[in-house]
């Protein structure tokens, strides 16, 4: 019989993922357990043509009744699952709020094993997440949490293929106490060893935290044509005279309070890679409440 995870290996797209964690959230597993397994591929016949492994459901066509069912789920979540992101989490224990998952609707928690577990949720609800996960866990928590993004995904890597990479470098050089891993794309996830060398890979959680706060500020004191001016400027341009000369005329269209937040903040001189992370970090938070 497969496993759950057997099942989100499957997936091809985020949609499928998220519709995957859905189904088993209310569907009975004694279910599977009765399902008859697929004959042998053959010129006629043959199992289920996405699991390869049950029998095809006359009332199917091609496929098993759970795949044909993950399937027409998956159609409802595509909106869905092009603003989510994925966590998969390797910790000393099971934070008790997940257990109790008290927002279905805004996400989806896949409990793999007492240490491993795999949530997805909106973008924009990031921080608020890490935030609830600090505040009940405090200093108790300790292992990685790996983020990476759900896409429609490619012929050259799916979401399940994804899953399974992240799950494999889960081990890979950490430290004691709680560490985030963000992957801004899942191609990331097959070499993950050049972006821990280039410094934008793997964090201490409260580092991350303030790198989503420094983004939110970001969000809030520049106009969207203004932040992918900015980010054109500082990735894009080469030649030091001419971005002496944009850099500028950028600034002659800012706020006084843009001014100095770029001034303090001396973005000019960080690395290529950091800034490439921060302008990814913008698509992760909402802008601020003002109260």
């Amino acid at each position: 019989m497969l496993t759950q995870f057997d099942w989100l290996r499957l997936c091809r797209s985020g949609n499928d993922l998220v519709a995957t964690i859905r189904y088993f959230s209310t569907a009975k597993i004694s279910y599977l357990r009765e399902m008859p397994l697929g004959p042998p591929p053959s010129a006629l016949r043959g199992p289920c043509t996405r699991c390869k492994f049950y029998a095809r459901d006359p009332a199917s066509g091609s496929f098993c009744a759970v795949c044909a069912r993950i399937r027409r789920l998956s159609r409802h979540y595509e909106a869905l699952a092009g603003e989510s992101l994925l966590i998969w989490g390797r910790v000393n224990k099971i934070p008790s709020h997940l257990r109790l998952s008290r927002k279905p609707n805004a996400s989806l928690v896949y409990l793999h094993d007492e240490n491993h577990f795999l949530v997805t949720l909106p973008k924009k609800l990031l921080k608020e997440w890490f935030q609830e996960l600090i505040l009940y866990n405090a200093e108790q928590l300790t292992g990685l949490l790996q983020i990476f993004p759900s896409t429609p995904g490619s012929i050259n890597l799916n979401m399940g293929e994804a899953l399974c990479w992240v799950a494999h470098h889960e081990g890979m050089g950490l430290s004691r106490g709680l560490m985030v891993r963000i992957y801004t794309t899942i191609y990331d996830t097959l070499k993950p060893h050049v972006k821990d060398r280039q410094g934008v890979l793997t964090f201490e959680v409260a580092d991350f935290l303030s790198l989503l706060d420094l983004a939110q500020v970001f969000r809030a004191q520049l106009y969207p044509q203004q932040q992918r001016d900015l980010f054109d400027l500082l990735l894009n341009v080469t030649d030091a005279k001419e971005e002496e000369c944009y850099w500028g005329r950028f600034l002659g269209e800012l706020s006084q309070v843009a001014k100095d937040m770029l001034t303090a903040y001396q973005i000019r001189n960080w690395p290529k890679e950091r800034i490439r992370l921060l302008s990814s970090l913008l698509d992760y938070v909402a802008l601020p409440v003002s109260g």
